[in-house]
Order: C-alpha cells, then sequence, then structure tokens
C-alpha cells in the first residue's frame, strides 16, 4: 500500500499504523516507518501500536528507539492484564 501524496494526512491513526504493518511485512521498512511514525504523531500508543513500532524501528536501525517502544509495549500490557 502506497499512498499519494496528502493522502497519508487523511488517514486516521490506525489506518496509518495497519498501513505501516503491511509494508512492514512486505519487507518495505522505509515506507513503514513512515507511515508508524505519522500515526505516532497522533498519539497513537496501544501495546500492538508500541510493539509494531518498535519492529519498524529496528528495521531501520534505530535500535535504541526500538528496545524502549518494545519496552513501552510490555508495560502497557502488563498494566491492562493487572486491571482486567
Amino acid at each position: 500500500m502506497t499512498l499519494t501524496e496528502g493522502q497519508d494526512e487523511q488517514l486516521d491513526p490506525q489506518s496509518l499504523h495497519e498501513a505501516a504493518w503491511n509494508l512492514y511485512k512486505q519487507g518495505r521498512f522505509a515506507e513503514a516507518d513512515k507511515y508508524i511514525r505519522l500515526a505516532a504523531a497522533s498519539g497513537l500508543s496501544d501495546p500492538e501500536f508500541l510493539y509494531h513500532a518498535g519492529l519498524i524501528a529496528y528495521a531501520v536501525g534505530r535500535k535504541d528507539e526500538a528496545l524502549e517502544l518494545v519496552k513501552g509495549a510490555l508495560a502497557l500490557a502488563r498494566g491492562q492484564l493487572k486491571a482486567a
């Protein structure tokens, strides 16, 4: 999924996340990074999103950021399990 200029800004954060994850699974890491960053800028921060963002960050070479994102995903998931 490649979006045209301006079209990516019209998508909701979850759609951007889904586009990024699909691109990642296709090995299109730089494109995935663009969309995951747009989703992150919207404030999206559930555990699945943070985990996916971490894997994408790792794939494009931002290993320290990737580690922090995955740690954040685990912390949020633990918090949700405790609240359940």
